[in-house]
């Protein structure tokens, strides 16, 4: 068996360990300390419940305290509160008035903003059925302007080109009476070179009868027999350069006329 452990100031008690169910055994050895723990344990509830009880009782002090203050503090708010009323009471009618006359104000202030938005919105409406009007009437008279300046865009154009077809024209009629001019020019230069031509040839006609007379009355000789040779080549110079410009312009009458002094 285990030892046993005893003291003479408490109770003896065995105790039992190391066994197999490993379970400790507690065991009073006597009866005294028996009682003797009973004592001790009635005295320490006695102790406790005392303990437990006076502490109730300070919590219900406090808690009662607690509430004596709370009450005490809404008391004392409450009796400011009256005695503020008290004082305010004097002024609560005027403040009921103003407090009326700002709600009117209010009310009135409202319902003048409401007309201002509704004057607002027709007068916008009004502005834009305006702008829209602006707008196809600015519209029209842009469409106008243009229309007026294609216009005058085409007439300019019809004008430079009639402008410029009168002076081509005027060109025209310039160039056609110098050309008229020059061809009169030509024309009475011909006509000069003619009369001149059949001057010529009547005075080479005139010659060549009188060559013919010559030839006719026998004169042949006669001319043959001149000594002035110098005179006489003269003389055909003068007659073959005639025959030349009677050949180079002359008619066909006076063609004739030199082919039979050529001949001649």
């Amino acid at each position: 068996m285990n030892p046993v452990v005893s003291t003479p100031a408490s109770p003896s008690i065995a105790v039992a360990s190391n066994t197999p169910q490993k379970v400790r055994i507690v065991t009073c050895t006597d009866h005294e300390g028996v009682t003797f723990l009973k004592q001790h344990l009635k005295e320490s509830c006695e102790t406790h419940l005392r303990h437990v009880k006076n502490l109730q009782e300070e919590y219900q002090e406090f808690v009662h305290q607690k509430r004596l203050d709370t009450d005490t503090e809404i008391l004392e708010r409450q009796i400011e509160d009256m005695k503020l009323s008290m004082h305010l009471q004097p002024h609560k009618d005027e403040l009921d008035k103003h407090r009326n006359i700002y709600y009117e104000t209010y009310r009135r202030l409202k319902d003048e903003h409401r007309l201002e938005i509704s004057a607002i919105q027709a007068c916008n409406k009004l502005s834009l059925d305006d702008i829209q009007s602006t707008i196809r009437l600015l519209s029209l008279i842009v469409h106008a302007a243009v229309s007026e300046f294609q216009k005058l865009l085409v007439d300019q154009v019809h004008n430079d080109m009639s402008t410029r077809l009168q002076e081509r024209l005027h060109q025209t009629r310039t160039l056609h009476e110098a050309c008229q001019h020059d061809r009169n020019m030509h024309i009475a230069d011909l006509e000069r070179a003619l009369a001149s031509a059949e001057n010529d040839g009547h005075r080479l006609e005139a010659d060549l009868q009188r060559s013919r007379e010559i030839l006719d009355a026998g004169q042949y000789r006669g001319i043959q027999e001149v000594t002035d040779i110098p005179t006489l080549k003269r003389y055909l110079d003068q007659e073959f350069e005639t025959l030349g410009k009677l050949l180079q312009g002359g008619t066909a009458e006076s063609s004739d006329e030199c082919e039979s002094v050529m001949s001649w």
